[in-house]
């Protein structure tokens, strides 16, 4: 393990450096490792951990998505391991959202609501909310934005702790003002 993560770690530096043929390497040369292995949690973990060399960086984030949505993901379905099958959506939705490719986010968002709501965790049932709204805000589907955005507003805490929540409420309802215009 410690000799996969230390080519991975390799892969991330060239990746950082902008040596992109050395990043391949490195990380081709890491899951070639893990698959020899045929742990399959092992594999998850990796493919998910090139992927966030890849999305994590400033360059080339859309080479993140075949080791996620072909990898990785498949893989923490096989397992059964939910909690990162709903960390590897959210992390494409993310992706995808950066990368405007709406219609494909919103399979993985609405798998991620899907996902947080079986899981019983409610903050990342807010944040899907809260994604799908903004789908459906770059797809032009105003009904669809205020439903999700009053959904995601319903599971905020009744009183306002923070700033940063009373200027979440605040931008959601400008969103939504601006949409009945």
């Amino acid at each position: 393990t410690l000799f996969r993560s230390t080519w991975l770690q390799a892969g991330k530096i060239y990746h950082i450096l902008g040596q992109r043929e050395l990043v391949d390497l490195y990380i081709q040369v890491a899951l070639d490792a893990a698959i020899g292995t045929g742990d399959p949690v092992l594999g998850m973990e990796l493919f998910e951990c090139a992927g966030d060399i890849f999305a994590n960086g400033t360059m080339e984030r859309e080479k993140a998505l075949p080791f996620y949505r072909d990898r990785a993901l498949p893989l923490a379905v096989k397992t059964g391991n939910e909690r990162t099958e709903l960390q590897i959506c959210n992390k494409l939705v993310e992706l995808l959202l950066n990368l405007k490719v709406f219609e494909e986010s919103l399979d993985y968002a609405k798998r991620s609501l899907t996902l947080s709501v079986k899981l019983g965790n409610q903050l990342n049932e807010r944040c899907a909310y809260h994604r799908l709204a903004t789908i459906y805000h770059h797809l032009g589907q105003c009904e669809l934005v205020e439903h999700y955005y009053l959904k995601a507003l319903s599971l905020c805490p009744p009183l306002l702790e923070f700033d940063e929540e009373a200027v979440y409420y605040m931008k959601v309802y400008l969103i939504l003002g601006d949409r009945k215009s």
